[in-house]
């Protein structure tokens, strides 16, 4: 095997215990140390990050850190926009996924799709708005989960799978109708 197919395997390194094979080819080094932020209890997890702000999925809860690179980080909870004021939203009981791109966090719950604009001042700020509502043609439980991927949110509930354009001239991503 030649020194470029070495480098080029991708199951040449398994599992380390603290060395760093990578950052420097023939060279070892201890890989940087870890700072804990935050602990939790809940089995439902997430994290993304967006732009400078960290997002964490907490059980049924969002947080947005704006210093979490600091070694002190501070976390805003985030709440939903529910109401006929806000598209008709069920609060959402239930929270499954988190994924971000450059400007937008969703969240898939079991009432829909929410989403955040990263960086909102004013009165939407830690505010999450309505994305897509449940599929009503199905037995829908709530999307259990949400991606961003080829600039388009993909999601899924149980065996189905959904994917909304995001092409629009608006601030804020696209809203349609139910698939």
């Amino acid at each position: 095997m030649c020194s470029s197919d070495l480098q080029s395997a991708e199951n040449r390194f398994y599992q380390s215990k603290g060395i760093d094979a990578f950052a420097t080819p023939n060279q070892l080094t201890l890989q940087r140390e870890t700072a804990q932020f935050r602990t939790s209890s809940n089995t439902t997890l997430g994290m993304a990050r967006c732009g400078a702000y960290l997002y964490v999925m907490d059980g049924n809860s969002v947080y947005e850190s704006t210093n979490w690179t600091s070694g002190a980080a501070t976390w805003t909870n985030m709440s939903f926009a529910t109401g006929a004021g806000a598209g008709g939203y069920s609060a959402p009981t239930v929270a499954y996924s988190i994924d971000a791109n450059d400007s937008y966090v969703f969240v898939a719950t079991n009432t829909g799709i929410f989403y955040y604009q990263a960086g909102t001042t004013g009165a939407n700020i830690n505010k999450f708005y309505g994305y897509a509502k449940p599929d009503a043609t199905s037995s829908f439980a709530g999307y259990q989960l949400v991606r961003w991927c080829n600039e388009r949110v993909v999601a899924a509930s149980g065996n189905m799978l959904y994917v909304f354009a995001t092409t629009h001239a608006g601030p804020y991503p696209a809203t349609g109708s139910t698939p």
